[in-house]
């Protein structure tokens, strides 16, 4: 779930008061770049998984994401004009980095207080020297892999593990080693600032050995002061923190004991379906039968002469215990204790419960569960959100566009470079935005409300804001249309009071308009008229005045 990120001012200072309004629109617009709703899901993925991920913020400046003509400083000889040269424009990324890549002291169990850590990625030989030109000639393949790139390697090639009765599980072919090994490790090396390395360190190996770029640490946040303070690029994401340990785990690691004995308890139903609950035929010694098939209208001949005759019997099967069955349903409810998703969060009403606080007390006890799984997810958003917005800061010098739908319904375009954020601010999360959100909860706390008469139905406001709930506003498009019309007056008067010929206007001629307005208010907008400034139109015989009075108080 998206958490809100709000982004208040680091001081009462005008500037990061400015810088804030602009952060929190150009923290969306760096979302739209880095494509964080995909990434968000597959982040999860690993999360609920592994119980832990990375996200790596970074800025890259390949070629492929487009070029910008940049000034050189020099002047053209031929023309006088500026010289310009074709560079980059770069793009902002994220990337979800899982845990089979990373290595760090795990015994310093906040990642806030790591200061130095590896991330190491396979692939393939030739990227790699198409990467790294200039050491191309000396890459070659690992001789062997390293911890935890057999692992990262074989997940692109493994199939689901769902076989048939005609062979084994589909995708074993993945699990063998390649004859011949393509790929080589590439290592990225991070370390904040040391007396060594007053800038911090980034080094890239490529293998064991060899070193194809060694540097201060590239990106870097601004300070109350203006200096510049290095920062390393990871955001680590746990789901269940781990006394003493940097390694979180996750649900998923109680739920696969308990697979375990689901999976036991199966197979013996399995099997006693299979065997004991199959029938089967009694057939005495000595009665000649043979070639029992048991197809329908077979005719079975056997021998009814003899010092004991006897016919054959058929004996049926033995149904499954019911111990079984009333195991297997224990342990069902014991997954749902363990992972917390009871019927109210899987958004089915629980069978003999309708009234909606009843609902919401069930939806809360439920959502407590998850609470310190969802604080730990917002604040790794919100030191996302800060590290996003300094490396946008550092490296956005071209425009990007922010389109946003106004409240009249029109869109609106505004544009953002690194260069507008020149304040201070922070990024903190709206406590509780990233929990789950029930409509079916939420309607029945309103008809609660109504039956109660807390709510009048009769009120048309409540009743627009009671359809909007349920989604059917279109019930009422004179409401809807009455609503956008005010919101548009409201933006045209905030348009006319920053209108810079009323501000060139003499304090006595504001004066006297004011005391026009009382007395003769028809003539106000033929003065202004003569200013060159145009009063808003508005139309008391046709609109609804109930529903105007609402917007322009709110306004």
């Amino acid at each position: 779930i998206e958490p809100t990120l709000k982004v208040p001012p680091a001081t009462e200072d005008p500037e990061d008061r400015a810088t804030s309004d602009i952060a929190e629109r150009a923290i969306q617009v760096i979302e739209d770049e880095v494509q964080i709703r995909p990434l968000r899901q597959y982040l999860a993925t690993w999360i609920g998984l592994t119980g832990g991920g990375w996200v790596e913020n970074g800025y890259d400046p390949d070629p492929r994401h487009g070029m910008v003509p940049v000034p050189t400083g020099e002047q053209d000889p031929l023309t006088g004009e500026p010289a310009m040269e074709q560079m980059p424009r770069g793009r902002q990324y994220s990337e979800v980095v899982p845990k089979f890549e990373m290595f760090f002291d795990a015994a310093i169990p906040m990642w806030s207080r790591q200061t130095k850590y590896a991330r190491r990625k396979s692939l393939p030989v030739e990227e790699a020297k198409a990467r790294w030109p200039a050491a191309a000639a000396s890459i070659k393949p690992d001789s062997m892999a390293m911890d935890g790139e057999m692992y990262g390697d074989a997940l692109p090639t493994l199939g689901p593990n769902v076989g048939d009765d005609r062979g084994g599980p589909r995708g074993m072919s993945g699990l063998t080693a390649p004859q011949t090994n393509t790929r080589v490790t590439e290592q990225w090396y991070y370390s904040l600032p040391t007396p060594t390395y007053q800038g911090g360190l980034l080094e890239i190996r490529l293998g064991r050995e060899q070193t194809v770029f060694a540097g201060p640490l590239p990106y870097s946040a601004l300070q109350a002061d203006g200096s510049r303070k290095p920062f390393l690029p990871h955001v680590f994401f746990p789901m269940k923190l781990v006394p003493g340990s940097g390694w979180p785990k996750t649900v998923a690691d109680d739920l696969a004991i308990k697979q375990t004995q689901r999976n036991r308890y199966e197979a013996l139903a399995e099997l006693i379906a299979m065997r004991m609950a199959n029938p089967v035929w009694l057939k005495p010694t000595g009665s000649n039968v043979t070639n029992m098939t048991g197809e329908p209208g077979q005719v079975i001949e056997y021998n009814a002469l003899g010092p004991s005759p006897a016919k054959p019997e058929r004996i049926p099967g033995q149904n499954i215990p019911p111990s079984i069955l009333r195991m297997l349903e224990m342990i069902d409810k014991d997954f749902e204790e363990l992972a917390a998703t009871f019927e109210i969060l899987k958004g089915n009403r629980p069978e003999g419960i309708s009234a909606g606080i009843a609902l919401q007390l069930l939806k809360e006890r439920g959502e407590s569960r998850f609470a310190p799984m969802l604080a730990l997810w917002e604040a790794s958003w919100a030191e996302w959100g800060r590290q996003a917005l300094e490396i946008f800061r550092q490296f956005a010098t071209e425009e990007r566009l922010f389109q946003i739908k106004g409240k009249d319904g029109a869109w609106q375009v505004q544009k953002f470079v690194g260069a507008d954020l020149t304040g201070s601010v922070n990024v903190v999360p709206e406590a509780g935005s990233s929990l789950p959100r029930s409509s079916l909860t939420e309607r029945a706390e309103t008809e609660q409300l109504i039956a109660l008469g807390v709510l009048n139905v009769a009120d048309p406001e409540t009743r627009y804001k009671i359809l909007e709930q349920y989604g059917k506003t279109d019930f009422l498009p004179a409401m809807a249309a009455d609503t956008k019309n005010a919101i548009m007056e409201n933006e045209a008067f905030d348009a006319l009071a920053e209108n810079p010929a009323l501000a060139a206007m003499a304090g006595e001629e504001i004066q006297a308009l004011m005391v026009m307005l009382q007395t003769d208010p028809a003539q106000v907008s033929a003065r202004l008229a003569e200013f060159g400034v145009t009063v808003p139109r508005v139309r008391p015989a046709v609109d609804d005045h109930a529903i105007h009075g609402r917007e322009h108080g709110k306004d």
